[in-house]
């Protein structure tokens, strides 16, 4: 025991500013025309994450899904790079709110990238809670697919 807490204490200082975040719920939402369909994934996506340390209250990253959500026998994976504004809530919390750009990869790579945003809380303990909304488009069929996927993630923090 004694062993594995001086482990993760170590690890957490060689780790600063890596994350790893797992999806509570994962949604996407596909539009054509006046069509729009909704789906929840059957699993989450696991990702993990690179943060800048901030600097006047701004910091940059990205993040990758290691494991992708599933969708039957798809698998959805976003790259995604981002500017991250923080702002103090208390002193134990700070709220965040995020715009960048994704890319898709895995079966979602027909897809074109696109603009991706979110808000969440994070504790100082690490843990933090996010609302990602990540947008492609598709045009290759003659007419424009547009996916919006909608995620709920729990983090945390090194």
């Amino acid at each position: 025991m004694k062993k594995m807490l001086l482990s993760l204490c170590l690890g957490s200082f060689v780790f600063t500013g890596f994350y790893i975040s797992y999806d509570l719920s994962y949604e996407g939402e596909i539009g054509a025309y006046d069509y729009s369909y909704s789906e929840d994934a059957d699993s989450g996506s696991l990702g993990i994450g690179y943060e800048s340390a901030p600097q006047n209250n701004m910091l940059y990253g990205g993040s990758f899904d290691i494991i992708g959500a599933e969708y039957g026998s798809s698998s959805w994976e976003i790259f995604n790079t981002y500017g991250k504004y923080l702002f103090a809530i208390s002193p134990t919390m700070t709220g965040w709110g995020s715009i960048g750009y994704n890319i898709p990869l895995g079966d979602l790579d027909e897809f074109d990238g696109g603009i991706s945003y979110g808000l969440g809380l994070n504790m100082n303990n690490g843990i933090g809670v996010g609302l990602l909304f990540n947008n492609l488009t598709n045009d290759d069929y003659g007419y424009d697919i547009d996916l919006t996927i909608q995620r709920l993630q729990l983090t945390y923090n090194f």
